[in-house]
């Protein structure tokens, strides 16, 4: 039975610690996270792992969301988020390929070139056309698809 006790204490010795908080600052890759009754952590990071990688996956939270932060490997002065009650924004960049979503739209790129530019361009062109014979482009209905993807496309 004595060995059991050891083992349930050294399982619990290692147990993730966590605490929940309020975020009131964010920068790119860190955010202050303000707890009631206890510290305000500084510097808490976005991503686990901290580096300058070429590929990250990044949520945003909400400012004054709620945030649930986990101690990296026991150290008080590490701490990550894990989970979030509301985000305000989204990154994925994997090499030269970036998508950025917030409530503003979606931005899509890859090497140096933007989906939203490339669609408007693309109607720009279209709306050029003239036909000879038969029906024209309707260039007021290609402008309003314009309008629409530009809602969506940031």
């Amino acid at each position: 039975m004595e060995e059991f006790v050891r083992a349930i204490n050294s399982v619990s010795k290692k147990a993730l610690k966590t605490s929940i908080g309020k975020v009131t600052e964010i920068t790119e890759t860190t955010c202050t996270v303000e707890r009631e009754h206890l510290s305000e952590l500084l510097d808490v990071r976005l991503n686990a792992v901290v580096g300058d990688f070429e590929s990250s996956f990044i949520v945003y939270p909400k400012i004054n969301s709620e945030v649930l932060v986990v101690e990296i490997e026991n150290n008080p002065q590490e701490t990550a988020i894990i989970k979030y009650t509301e985000i305000d924004r989204v990154t994925i960049q994997i090499d030269e390929f970036e998508v950025d979503c917030n409530k503003q739209g979606l931005s899509v790129g890859n090497k140096g070139e933007s989906f939203k530019t490339i669609v408007n361009d693309l109607i720009d062109e279209l709306n050029k056309i003239l036909v000879i014979q038969g029906n024209t482009i309707n260039v007021p209905a290609m402008n309003a698809i314009k309008k629409r993807f530009n809602k969506v496309l940031k």
